[in-house]
C-alpha cells in the first residue's frame, strides 16, 4: 500500500509540478508552498512549563523573487491548562541557483501569559540550510519589565519581627544552536535528527548550560512526529513528543524550491522563579 501511495506521488507530481514551474527531476525533492497551515499537539513537560501544549500556526509568503523570499511565521499555543503562547515572525531566505541551498535570517516578537501578567521576549535567528544538512542559531532577548509579580509570602517571628518573600516570573535571556542531518528519506518519507547546546542566564546561579536533541519523521509535507530530549543541572532532563499536522494550500499562489523543513526555534519564553526578601530588622 506504502509502494502504490509513493507511485502515485510520484506520477501527480510529474504532471502538476510543470504548471507551477517546477521540474521534477532537479534533485532537491522538497516543494515548500506559500501558505501552510499546521496543527500542534505535544505531550511532555519541557523547560518552566510542566505539560504539553496544543497550537495552531501558520507559514506564508509576503514576496518571492526568483532566488529569494521574505515570509511570514505566525503561531499560536496553549500551554499549563490555559495560558498563552504567542509568536510573531518575519524573516528572509536567500536560495543558490539550483535551489540547493539556502541562508536566511528571521525575528521575532515571543508573549507568554502568566498569572497577573505577560512576558515579552524579541528572538533573532539565522540558518544555513541544505537538502542533507541544517545549522541553526537562536537568541532570546526578555524586554520591557521582564517580571511578572506572583504572590508576597510573609513569615512573622517572635518579638514582632516580619520577613517577606516577594515572588516574580522573570524570562531569561538565552541562545540555542542545533546541527541537524537528514538520517534517511525517500520520495515519501524523511527520517530527521539534530543536537546542539544551549546557554541561559539566571538570577539565581551564574548561567544554565545545556544539550538539546530531537529527531522527527516526516510523511510528505502533511504529517511529523518529532520527539525532543533537553538536559542541564536546572531544569532537568525533559523529554516530550509532538505530533504536527499540515495543511499546505500550493494552488493559485505558485510554489518555490526548498530542500528543508520550517523555522525550528524554542517557542516558549524560558522563564524562573525569583524570590527576594525583605526584612524589618
Amino acid at each position: 500500500m506504502t509502494r502504490f501511495i509513493c507511485n502515485l506521488f510520484a506520477v501527480c507530481s510529474i504532471w502538476v509540478a510543470p504548471l507551477f514551474g517546477v521540474s521534477p527531476a532537479t534533485p532537491c525533492p522538497y516543494i515548500h508552498t506559500p501558505l501552510d497551515f499546521s496543527l500542534h499537539y505535544n505531550i511532555g513537560s519541557g523547560r518552566s512549563y510542566q505539560e504539553g501544549y496544543q497550537g495552531l500556526e501558520t507559514f506564508f509568503s509576503l514576496f518571492s523573487a526568483e532566488l529569494a523570499t521574505l515570509f511570514c511565521d505566525v503561531q499560536v499555543l496553549r500551554v499549563d491548562k490555559g495560558d498563552i503562547i504567542g509568536n510573531f515572525g518575519v524573516g528572509w531566505r536567500s536560495f543558490s541557483p539550483d535551489f540547493c541551498e539556502a541562508i536566511g535570517a528571521n525575528i521575532f516578537y515571543d508573549v507568554r501569559q502568566v498569572p497577573n501578567g505577560i512576558l515579552h521576549q524579541v528572538g533573532v535567528g539565522v540558518e544555513y540550510l541544505t537538502p542533507n544538512w541544517e545549522l541553526r542559531a537562536n537568541g532570546y532577548v526578555p524586554v520591557g519589565s521582564n517580571d511578572v509579580f506572583q504572590e508576597d509570602l510573609v513569615h512573622n517571628y517572635p518579638g514582632g519581627y516580619v520577613a517577606t518573600a516577594k515572588l516574580r516570573k522573570r524570562g531569561m535571556l538565552g541562545f540555542d544552536l542545533e546541527v541537524g542531518k537528514s538520517l534517511w528519506c525517500n520520495k515519501c518519507m524523511d527520517v530527521y535528527g539534530s543536537v546542539g547546546p544551549y546557554f541561559y542566564s539566571s538570577a539565581c546561579c551564574d548561567q544554565i548550560i545545556g544539550a538539546i536533541g530531537r529527531i522527527s519523521v516526516s510523511y510528505g509535507r502533511y504529517i511529523s512526529l518529532e520527539c525532543v530530549v533537553t538536559r542541564d543541572d536546572v531544569f532537568g532532563t525533559h523529554a516530550q513528543a509532538e505530533v504536527m499536522l499540515s495543511l499546505p494550500f500550493p494552488f493559485g499562489c505558485g510554489t518555490w524550491r526548498s530542500p528543508f523543513r520550517g523555522i525550528k526555534r524554542n517557542p516558549i519564553i524560558i522563564m524562573e522563579d525569583v524570590c527576594e526578601w525583605t526584612t524589618d530588622w
